[in-house]
């Protein structure tokens, strides 16, 4: 499982009683959570040919894509999109349920769009990107 957990932002998505500036989880499964490392810094060679390097940073990314949605939990995934639509910071926990929480961290959605995709009549799947918060 995996939880998310955001900030409610009124972008004309808040679902049913949910209120703007409240926070609120989701709980999921990813099919896919791939992490991509870039290293940010310099590289270059020495007269006699040898590597070296300077590094600044890591910045990881992730695609994610969730596993089945059912179609009643669909606005509360267009809340959770609209809401951090705007680079807010949310947060991803990998491991852990909203009963038992495991470690989260800090992540923004990297674009601007995200893909919502009907599975026939059983529901509904979500990819996106988000960045690591520095």
């Amino acid at each position: 499982m995996a939880v998310i957990t955001y900030i409610a932002v009124d972008r004309g998505e808040l679902a049913a009683g949910h209120t703007a500036a409240t926070q609120y989880q989701i709980e999921t499964i990813f099919e896919d959570s791939p992490r991509r490392t870039r290293v940010k810094g310099a590289r270059a060679e020495t007269e006699d040919g040898a590597p070296e390097a300077w590094v600044s940073a890591f910045q990881f990314t992730y695609d994610l894509r969730t596993d089945l949605v059912v179609s009643a939990d669909r606005e509360l995934w267009r809340e959770f999109f609209s809401s951090v639509a705007g680079a807010e910071r949310f947060q991803i926990d990998f491991t852990g349920t909203i009963a038992s929480p495991g470690p989260s961290i800090d992540v923004w959605l990297e674009s601007d769009q995200w893909l919502e995709q009907q599975i026939r009549s059983a529901g509904y799947r979500y990819a996106f990107r988000v960045k690591r918060w520095p």
